[in-house]
This record gives structure tokens, C-alpha cells and sequence, in this order.
């Protein structure tokens, strides 16, 4: 199970206009709805080159969390004990989200509560962790 990972949630960042264009097209994909596979991939990258914030959530539950996860995860929220486990990042409600579950449906229910209460961004990885291409770890 994971815990609660410190975000420096004030940081800035200096770019070029090439960069800055990339900025905007990864604040782009933050704002959708849904994302692919490719494109999780795409930003779990730009947040490891310190480009973009966002927070990784499994909406698993977890006996399937410890057969394995994306890497990069930074909360598991499971969807059965979703209210209470929310209270984790409460608190971060301004901050980009992705959420994930084996087939993209437990995953879009959790997507939709957040939305409801308050988040601001959050995208559902269409189609979950089975057709995810990127690194996991087991």
C-alpha cells in the first residue's frame, strides 16, 4: 500500500518557447477526459523530467495492487473503500489526477466522484492497466 508522497505543490518551472509549447500540449492532455495508454506514458515522463505535477492513482483494490501497478503510482485509492481512503489527498484537489483500474470502469466511477467533489482535473486511463504498454512494477 502506498503512502502519502510529499508534492511540492509551489514549484515553477523556467522554459524555452520550444518547451513551453510541450507545457501546453501536456497541461492539454491533463485536461482530458480520458487517456491512452501512449499518452499516460508521455506524461509519466514529463513528470520524471520535473516538466508537469500530477498524482498516479490506483482505484484498485489491494490483492490486485500487490500483483502488481504502474510505475510512477503515487496513491492507492481502491474503489471499495474509496470515501474513506479519499482522505488522503483531500488536500490536493487543485492538482491534476489520473486514475486507473484493470478495465478503465472503476476507475471512471472514481473519476466522476472526485469531479463531484471538487477536483479539479481528473483524467481515467481508458481501458485501465490491461492494455497499459508502459513499465509496472510487480
Amino acid at each position: 500500500m502506498f503512502t502519502q508522497n510529499k508534492i511540492n505543490t509551489n514549484m515553477t518551472f523556467s522554459v524555452s518557447s520550444e518547451k513551453k509549447v510541450n507545457l501546453d500540449s501536456y497541461k492539454e492532455l491533463l485536461n482530458k477526459k480520458s487517456l491512452s495508454s501512449d499518452e499516460l506514458i508521455t506524461l509519466l515522463k514529463a513528470r520524471e523530467d520535473k516538466i508537469i505535477e500530477f498524482l498516479l492513482i490506483d482505484n484498485r483494490e489491494v490483492f490486485e495492487n500487490n500483483q502488481g501497478y504502474i510505475k510512477g503510482t503515487d496513491f492507492l485509492i481502491p474503489t471499495q473503500s474509496f470515501h474513506d481512503s479519499i482522505s488522503l489527498i483531500e488536500d490536493k484537489k487543485d492538482l491534476a489526477c489520473i486514475v486507473y483500474c484493470l478495465s478503465g470502469a472503476r476507475s471512471n466511477y472514481c473519476q466522476n466522484l472526485m469531479i463531484q467533489m471538487g477536483y479539479k482535473s481528473v483524467c481515467n486511463l481508458a481501458q485501465g492497466i490491461y492494455t497499459y504498454k508502459g513499465e509496472m512494477i510487480r
